[in-house]
């Protein structure tokens, strides 16, 4: 048939089909044993285990049981003079091992149903080029009843297998699926031609005469077929062609659908995998990222770590992304944003001497307007991802640009072109690096991440031939293998006139991922601010004994959880309940080091000689001085205590305070609460400024419970049509005083809703208008929402919203439909609506999703989605968040101060000091200007010295004065990787600094 026709098509579609079979002949089934076990086992441990029988068809296990196999066979005689491999699917993830513990290679079967290529499944063990006959082939594999994508069900499919479902060994027709690999390649490229292009019309002729000459398909005729599809394999690309770098990859999740346990072995398969590809592709280059996996490999198979270490070293290899994790960076902290970037660096560094500077994020949900500052300060010149192409409403407008952040840092950014990091290599993914990239004319260079990821696994052979088609081919981007730090300085040179992009990278998806699993969440925010005073306490008074390799490693668990699958509460329900292990057993040990650090403080308080004698210490972490109410034996007490530091307190301070409490009202001399007979509140009224805060006739603290159905990803979203149907209010039980105190009142309520029980204490105390909410919730609802909204009585067409390092503001209507897609947002310890001359900021201490539009202020405490863990938050939750009018906007009204100090309450220990002529309070560190706060101070990595990181958190520049109480020899100004760039003048243990709107410093000094 010599024309376009349909029928040409099904013709040639039919005979693809027939190629796909022609290639593996002569099959001779191999026979198997094995022996299971719930967990992994070693190659050492098998050894000892006693296997038996199994045959193909057979279940050997599931939901992650491990196994290792024996197979064995004897090539026949027939085989003799061909090559020969071996085809195996396990119904699980495999990994070959030769017969002294070196991983080889790992065997995957399909994912989920037919929704990847054929690409996705590996299969093939070569045995032999040339048989003999009669070799003995004997094969040891451990493997997981999972599938690359782990046991779980996902949108109702579930991804598991454990049956054998193939072991035999093959005669292999090189040439055969070489004339497939050509034939699958060319019929799929003519598909994305114009039905007039000349050129599609030569390929489906060349592909119909292949038809014609194939025969009885003998090895003259498969190769008379292959110089046929040269011809057109063989045009070159046009001159206006887009050059793509292809580097191989395999996208690991650290744990999702499958536990961390399982990733381990994940490591092994894939990287032993790529290792073999570059044995059998002298151009293949390989990379990955997140040195966590490096070190699991370290750890579990320190052979092929070491063959990793060689294979970097050969520059075939590549260490990508400057994070310990690829780690979320909505809900991380700033200064665990931090630890991700100075640890994972320091670990390439020290382990292959590579010094990475690319962010590689590809499938985070979100990116904060902090992060460009960080990265440009540690060393990190380039950012990639592609998840902002998931946007669910407004298609981001760039792949190629320039991201300016929160401080006008500016950092060069490339989005991957064809949307994924999972690339098929198939033409019409490749052909979008043309047709879809939004800044073609502007640069010619695009990023093309390529090989099976989520799960791993990485390249086949069939990823990398086809990339070595189309590496000139006609009408196809041209597409050379090589690193992305190569493509990025390729493209950071030839780039012209790139655009900008403002601000944060909010992701228009995944919403419900900054409320999903809460208690993650809160133990996160909790082990942050627990690290953060045990290293306060060593740094300014124990530093001789400061516990470095400790910290560091139980940094690396905060680090490690906030992983983007972990945190954002999208695994399966193992995996929290080993993250809350983790949690726990890292609390035990730093609450033993903060009583060991609290040791020293009252060592270094007796040495002042302070006065007085058996009081009680009150030690403050933060860098400006507080007055606050601190629980002691005795009740409760107001104490002062200067930054940095501590004071003594002898006794319970005994004021008049006008503070009044019935069962529906708080009073003191600056606000007034009214509840009404439903427990919600009716009335806040500011006395100090005669005005009321709430909208007139609107409740506050109201508990709205949504049906929460979304689309897709139970998990992961809060879909923006939940609000349609009317939220349910649960009922009031009880109200009653509970406490009526000079310096403290509270009220306490219980409400009862469908399947839930929720009980708060609402407190107001001497001299604050901040209004707390102590709330315990006790959960068992079934894919609802539960929030609690403050309509307040402000206008103003933005709010202000806490991020890492500073704070952001959102607009509060949805005019556009940019603006209606942030209908849930993240904010960390503070939200806030203002106007000039007044506002009102909502705290929290665990909290993130957040809303404000219009004038109310919304808060998302609890979820309960039933995918992929039935059993998410469905337990009793405990956590506080607390309403705080002010004057002006936040930075008049000391928002930021106020919830830092919500969030890090000052600590009060037992003191017997000395009966002498001293101070009674120390300040270990004054900052002239309270708007610069110290976020961390520390021992520095590779000295001595003492490390403090500042920020200015009201986005306005400032001079600042420091004065330390210990005497200063040195101080330099580093980057966040603790590499020093300049020196800094010190007069009487002071020095003088400058900041920028939001810009973060790290000082460094070296004391006499």
């Amino acid at each position: 048939m010599r024309k376009h026709s349909t029928l040409t098509l099904s013709r040639i579609e039919a005979f693809l089909e027939k190629l796909t079979k022609a290639y593996y002949k002569s099959p001779v089934d191999f026979k198997l044993s094995y022996f299971k076990s719930a967990e992994p086992t070693t190659f050492e441990e098998q050894k000892k285990a006693t296997y038996k029988p199994i045959a193909v068809g057979e279940n050997w296990g599931s939901n992650f049981d491990c196994a290792w196999f024996k197979l064995t066979g004897t090539i026949p005689e027939s085989f003799k003079g061909h090559e020969v491999v071996a085809l195996i699917n396990l119904g699980g993830e495999v990994c070959i091992y030769d017969h002294e513990g070196k991983a080889i290679q790992g065997l995957t079967n399909k994912r989920i149903g037919n929704e990847f290529d054929e690409a996705e499944i590996k299969r093939r063990v070569y045995l032999t080029d040339k048989a003999n006959g009669n070799e003995e082939i004997n094969l040891l594999m451990d493997a997981g009843a999972n599938n690359i994508m782990g046991v779980s069900e996902l949108n109702g499919v579930i991804i598991a297998d454990g049956t054998v479902n193939q072991a035999e060994m093959a005669i292999f027709d090189r040439n055969k699926w070489q004339l497939f690999l050509d034939y699958d390649l060319l019929f799929k490229f003519q598909a994305l031609l114009e039905e007039k292009s000349r050129h599609k019309k030569t390929i489906i002729y060349a592909l119909n005469e292949v038809i014609n000459l194939y025969g009885d398909g003998s090895d003259e005729n498969v190769q008379s077929c292959r110089e046929v599809l040269a011809v057109e394999l063989k045009k070159r690309a046009n001159a206006s062609a887009m050059k793509v770098s292809a580097i191989g990859h395999a996208h690991i999740d650290i744990a999702w659908l499958w536990p961390l346990r399982e990733t381990v072995r994940k490591t092994a398969r894939s990287f032993s995998t790529a290792l073999k590809m570059m044995e059998e592709y002298p151009e293949y280059k390989f990379g990955a990222s997140q040195p966590h996996l490096y070190q699991m490999v370290k750890d579990n198979h320190p052979e092929l770590f070491e063959r990793i270490k060689e294979a970097v070293k050969q520059g075939r290899w590549e260490c990508q992304g400057g994070m310990w994790v690829e780690a979320d960076c909505n809900v991380s902290g700033g200064e665990s944003l931090v630890r991700q970037l100075l640890y994972g660096k320091k670990f390439f560094k020290e382990e292959f001497d590579q010094d990475v500077d690319n962010l590689w994020l590809p499938d985070v949900f979100g990116y904060s307007a902090a992060l460009p500052q960080m990265l440009i300060k540690s060393g990190i010149n380039f950012f990639m991802t592609q998840k902002i192409s998931w946007n669910q409403f407004n298609r981001f407008p760039h792949h190629t640009f320039i991201w300016e952040g929160l401080d006008g840092t500016e950092i060069f950014s490339h989005f991957l072109c064809n949307d994924t990091y999972n690339s098929n290599c198939a033409p019409d993914n490749i052909k979008m690096f043309e047709t879809a990239n939004q800044d073609a004319d502007r640069t010619e260079h695009s990023l093309l991440l390529y090989g099976v990821g989520d799960g791993g696994g990485g390249p086949d052979r069939k990823h990398i031939e086809r990339l070595r088609r189309m590496a000139d081919l006609e009408d196809m981007p041209k597409v050379e293998m090589e690193f992305a730090r190569d493509f990025f300085q390729k493209i950071k040179a030839t780039a012209k006139d790139l655009q900008k992009w403002n601000g944060e990278l909010y992701l228009e998806y995944h919403r419900g991922t900054l409320t999903t699993q809460a208690l993650v969440k809160k133990k996160n925010r909790k082990l942050e601010i627990l690290i953060r005073e045990v290293e306060f306490l060593f740094s300014m008074f124990g530093m001789e004994i400061y516990p470095q390799d400790q910290l560091e490693r139980l940094w690396k668990v905060i680090l490690l959880n906030q992983f983007h699958d972990i945190i954002p509460g999208s695994s399966i329900n193992r995996v929290y309940k080993e993250c809350h292990e983790e949690y726990d057993a890292a609390r035990l040990e730093l609450l033993d080091l903060l009583k060991e650090g609290e040791s020293r403080l009252l060592a270094n308080a007796e040495s002042h000689d302070l006065e007085g004698k058996n009081g009680l210490l009150v030690y403050n972490s933060l860098s400006w001085d507080r007055e606050e109410i601190v629980e002691i034996p005795e009740g409760i007490t107001k104490v002062k205590v200067p930054s940095l530091g501590y004071a003594v307190v002898h006794d319970p301070v005994d004021l008049f305070a006008d503070l009044s409490v019935t069962d529906c009202q708080l009073e003191n001399d600056l606000i007034r609460v009214v509840l009404n007979d439903q427990g919600y509140v009716e009335s806040i009224y500011d006395k100090e400024f005669d005005r009321e805060i709430l909208q007139e006739g609107q409740l506050a603290n109201v508990f709205k419970l949504y049906e929460d159905q979304p689309i897709t990803y139970e998990a992961w979203d809060v879909d923006i049509y939940y609000e349609e149907i009317p939220p349910v209010l649960p009922k009031l039980v009880s109200k009653h005083v509970m406490e009526h105190g000079k310096l403290r009142a509270s009220i306490a309520i219980k409400f009862k809703g469908e399947k839930f029980e929720l009980d708060q204490i609402i407190s107001l105390s001497e001299g604050s208008k901040r209004i707390d909410f102590h709330t315990t919730v006790d959960w068992n609802e079934d894919q609802k929402m539960l929030r609690v909204d403050f309509p307040v009585k402000i206008k103003s067409q933005q709010a202000t919203f806490e991020i890492q390092y500073g704070h952001v503001k959102r607009n509060t209507h949805s005019n556009t439909s940019w603006d209606m897609a942030q209908f849930e947002v993240v904010a960390h310890k503070w939200a806030d609506l203002s106007q000039p001359n007044y506002g009102v900021a909502l705290i929290n201490d665990c909290k993130y999703g957040h809303k404000i539009k219009d004038n109310i202020i919304s808060l998302n405490l609890l979820r309960s989605p039933k995918s992929p863990d039935a059993e998410a938050d469905m337990h009793v939750h405990e956590f506080s968040y607390a309403l705080f009018p002010h004057t002006g906007d936040h930075i008049e009204g000391k928002v930021v101060q106020e919830a830092y100090q919500f969030n890090f309450p000052m600590r009060v220990l037992p003191f017997s000091g000395k009966l002498g002529g001293g101070d009674s309070d120390y300040s270990g560190i004054r900052l002239s200007k309270e708007n610069v706060i110290i976020e961390s101070l520390k021992k520095a990595e590779y000295s001595d010295s003492l490390i403090l990181r500042l920020y200015e958190s009201s986005g306005i520049d400032t001079d600042l004065e420091l004065t330390c109480a210990e005497n200063i020899d040195k101080v330099w100004i580093t980057n966040l990787m603790e590499e020093d760039e300049k020196v800094i003048d010190v007069q009487n243990d002071t020095l003088k600094l400058h900041f920028n709107p939001f810009e973060i410093n790290t000082l460094k000094l070296k004391f006499k």
